[in-house]
């Protein structure tokens, strides 16, 4: 086990991120209770940008009809005005309070949306469509913390509502918060099966969290019904890659390529070159990635991993640089940098690289390891001791923690502590030596 640990690629797709399709509701704030019934909207790599859904109509308690649209719907009562930010402190009722603020949502001024939204559920603080309205408005603003209390609270009146779920975890996976956002997309999926919208996200999900085999689980049922989906073929080529199975990876790609030459493409024959460590030719593509679109998630960053490979740290940190510039959430790319800048003495940078990428993964082994080894750099020894002590218990076969769980116990003067972690180490290197050995005799 590597001191980063096994890490591998994190992609993510431009399939619903940052184009998702966001639900929400308007009608009559006190008789509306039906919920939003709307099919997934699906999105490919290099697509433009979707528009969210528009305020859907909800009169009479009825759903709305399902839609595969990327264009506002404008509901009747929100274009009978020309909205005004300004009318909102003069609004009596809150039937008025809710239309202005549908009005205001959907031309577009969304501050004063939330104004009016948070406005209206002071008085009526359970009613469901205007808490998820807020928390559309929120999600489109960028302030996914508040997006995602807003979502909470409308289910927390309702768990019923999977339209609400929905925009939850896709508020939670723009967080980068990937095992929240897996946990409802899986509650969304098991009540609809049938969300490609859910099922695409979540196998993402799966795949960041580091469970490849439950995205190829999820997603190769629709292989023979879906073989000209450009979305599915990325999702299901870059889970084979992170299983290490460039073979079956290779297939995907090729059907990419067909339609030509792009970015996605380029990063996955990138990582398939890696894989069977053909670092120059994974260097051009994941090189031609970033050319073809700078904005590709986790593309600067893994270009970033394959540079620093062969040796080129200067211009890898410059990269995950890029990458944070994008996605200050990027699991490796702060996991990474945390390390040159570790080794560069700049221990203040590479704690708070290390405490993101924490928080981003908690309970991390990787990350976990590399404060611990900064506490050791820092000479915060009591600190490292204690930190160490958990890593090896977890995973007790994992060498370099125990090389500096002994360096620990040798600084606090802790001898027979020290002279056990050496046996340990030397007992696992031993075991390591005899696996290499039965390798390379290959079968008897």
């Amino acid at each position: 086990m590597s001191s980063l640990t096994q890490c591998g690629p994190v992609v993510a797709l431009l399939l619903l991120a940052s184009a998702s399709t966001d639900l929400s509701y308007v009608g009559d704030p006190m008789g509306c209770r039906g919920g939003v019934s709307a099919a997934p909207v699906q999105h490919y790599p290099n697509a433009a940008p979707y528009d969210m859904l528009g305020p859907a109509m909800c009169s009479g308690g009825a759903s709305a009809p399902p839609a595969w649209r990327g264009v506002a719907n404008v509901p009747n009562q929100a274009s009978a005005t020309q909205p005004n930010s300004g009318q909102s402190s003069q609004l009596r009722t809150p039937e008025e309070q809710f239309k202005q603020a549908v009005a205001l949502q959907t031309a577009g001024d969304l501050d004063a949306a939330a104004a009016a939204y948070r406005q209206f559920l002071a008085t009526r603080p359970d009613n469901i469509e205007a808490r998820s309205n807020l928390g559309v408005v929120l999600a489109r603003l960028g302030r996914y913390s508040e997006a995602i209390e807003a979502y909470r609270m409308a289910l927390g009146t309702d768990a019923s509502r999977y339209a609400v779920r929905l925009n939850l975890g896709i508020a939670l996976y723009k967080a980068n918060q990937f095992v929240e956002a897996a946990r409802e997309l899986d509650a969304v999926l098991g009540a609809q099966p049938d969300n490609l919208q859910a099922r695409y996200l979540l196998a993402d999900c799966r795949v960041r969290i580091g469970e490849p085999d439950r995205a190829v689980g999820l997603l190769e049922p629709l292989e023979s019904v879906r073989r000209d989906d450009t979305a599915l073929a990325y999702l299901l080529g870059m889970a084979y890659l992170r299983l290490k199975q460039p073979e079956k990876g290779q297939v995907y790609i090729d059907r990419i390529l067909r339609k030509g030459d792009s970015a996605e493409a380029r990063l996955m024959m990138g990582l398939a070159k890696r894989e069977v460590q053909d670092l120059i030719g994974a260097i051009e593509d994941l090189r031609r990635a970033v050319e073809l679109n700078p904005d590709l998630p986790s593309a600067h960053g893994l270009y970033a991993q394959v540079l620093l490979e062969t040796g080129n740290r200067d211009s890898a940190r410059g990269e995950f640089q890029e990458e944070l510039k994008r996605n200050p959430l990027d699991f490796e790319a702060n996991l990474y940098l945390g390390v040159l800048l570790k080794e560069e003495q700049e221990f203040e940078s590479a704690m708070k690289h290390f405490t993101v990428a924490l928080g981003v993964r908690p309970g991390d082994i990787g990350a976990r390891y590399q404060i611990a080894s900064l506490d050791l750099a820092r000479h915060e020894t009591e600190s490292a001791r204690e930190r160490l002590e958990a890593i090896v218990e977890e995973a007790p076969e994992f060498v370099e923690a125990h090389v500096a769980l002994a360096t620990a116990y040798y600084r606090l003067k802790r001898r027979e502590e020290g002279d056990r972690e050496r046996a340990i180490i030397e007992e696992l290197q031993r075991q390591i030596q005899e696996k290499q050995r039965l390798i390379k005799r290959g079968p008897a």
